[in-house]
């Protein structure tokens, strides 16, 4: 991957040097930067050269795509995870709903027996699923037998810390399948798709290819990231599972999140044509088809469409993560915050911002999405009150570690939200 990128062979001595860089870890596959360094590198690139790095990515998207064509199906959910994590800026979001551009340090693995708690306390805490049970208690036992029988069909995210913050519960359909489903919940799958449940309940493991979308939470409060954060890692992995040639159904009656779905290149499943039907809210389900090669051709067509993309009608002068946390440093010296480029950037004179940044950090002002309360609470006691890390690491119950995530996630969110501001 190394030497279709870069367009030349890479040294072994240039690699023994790069294995000893403080910020690349070694894989079983070759090599990966910390979230951190990978962040600040590509942002950094982008911005200096949008064409090279365009160019260098356009390269790993065709060297990925021809893996993904000759894998066997057990590495296609890895490779297209990778594929979608270097293209996760052209991918459409939901504000409301879901980033899928997110990146950090969240795991996406299979589940096992051990975070059954963790799971069924997300669950228990979620609003409608995309399965409609007639009752409330099939979602816990199905999720059980799930977790228990066929683990690989729900996937849970976890946070820095090791704790399970999502989950999503895809299915495979086929004859089994479909039976452990309607065990637990009688006609389920038959009253969702009633149109294919004749050919879905014929097919064996092996020449099953639709994935329904059975149950999915995540974490609403959590003070590292946001639900929307956390449900973009969650459709993204989702997204990924498409990679071995499938095809994904899933019901919502959202609006937010059925904009995201055409966005995406969903559309609608068997639209229903009679008033009974347009009234059943199981009927509104919309497919994802990448079967039969598309899966390739979907993701080029993505980033073809931010491509495309209109340039912004008037220029804004970009400033970097750096340059707010430089103004944080010096929250109290004015000369320092009349020389940043940061007030000229969002167009707010530099005393005046002074006075908005710290009002909304110490809580006489809502936060500006998409900074959080936590997270204004942690700039203003660092910066504002200068309170030392440990202390305020002992004040929000988090260890030192944990409090530099925190800071470093909650200072971008800032920048970002001051972009909002400039835009």
């Amino acid at each position: 991957l190394l030497a279709a990128v870069s367009g030349k062979p890479v040294p072994a001595d240039r690699l023994a040097e790069l294995a000893r860089l403080s910020f690349v870890l070694s894989t079983a596959t070759g090599f990966r930067l910390h979230d951190v360094a990978r962040h600040h590198l590509v942002a950094d690139f982008r911005r200096r050269d949008p064409s090279g790095f365009e160019r260098v990515r356009r390269r790993a998207v065709d060297f990925l795509l021809q893996r993904l064509d000759t894998a066997p199906r057990s590495q296609r959910h890895g490779i297209a995870a990778t594929l979608l994590n270097v293209c996760a800026d052209a991918l459409p979001s939901a504000a409301t709903y879901a980033d899928l551009s997110i990146s950090g340090n969240l795991v996406v693995q299979m589940a096992n027996e051990r975070y059954l708690p963790g799971i069924q306390r997300l669950l228990r805490g979620a609003g409608t699923q995309p399965i409609l049970f007639d009752n409330p208690e099939s979602y816990p036992r199905l999720m059980n037998r799930i977790v228990a029988e066929a683990p690989e069909w729900c996937r849970i995210v976890f946070d820095s810390e090791g704790q399970v913050v999502g989950f999503f519960v895809a299915v495979l359909l086929y004859r089994d399948s479909i039976a452990l489903i309607e065990d637990i919940e009688p006609d389920a799958v038959r009253l969702h798709l009633p149109e294919e449940y004749d050919h879905f309940a014929r097919l064996s493991a092996d020449e099953a290819d639709t994935y329904l979308a059975v149950m999915v939470a995540a974490e609403e409060n959590h003070p590292e990231y946001r639900g929307g954060e956390l449900m973009g890692v969650i459709i993204r992995d989702g997204l990924a599972r498409l990679g071995d040639g499938t095809r994904a159904i899933l019901r919502t009656n959202r609006s937010d999140l059925e904009e995201l779905l055409r966005m995406l290149g969903f559309t609608r499943y068997y639209p229903p044509e009679s008033e009974e039907a347009k009234a059943d809210p199981r009927r509104s389900r919309f497919q994802l088809d990448l079967r039969h090669g598309r899966f390739g051709p979907w993701v080029l067509s993505l980033l073809e469409a931010m491509a495309r993309k209109p340039a912004p009608t008037r220029p804004v002068r970009e400033f970097t993560v750096d340059d707010v946390r430089a103004l944080l440093t010096d929250a109290h010296d004015a000369d320092a915050w009349a020389a940043s480029p940061v007030p000229r950037s969002v167009g707010i004179p530099a005393e005046e911002l002074r006075a908005k940044v710290k009002h909304f950090l110490s809580g006489r002002e809502p936060c500006p999405p998409p900074l959080t309360e936590y997270d204004a609470e942690l700039l203003y006691k660092t910066y504002w009150r200068r309170i030392a890390a440990d202390a305020v690491a002992a004040e929000l119950h988090i260890s030192r570690a944990t409090y530099y995530r925190h800071l470093r996630r909650a200072t971008e969110r800032l920048q970002q939200a001051l972009a909002g501001i400039a835009e």
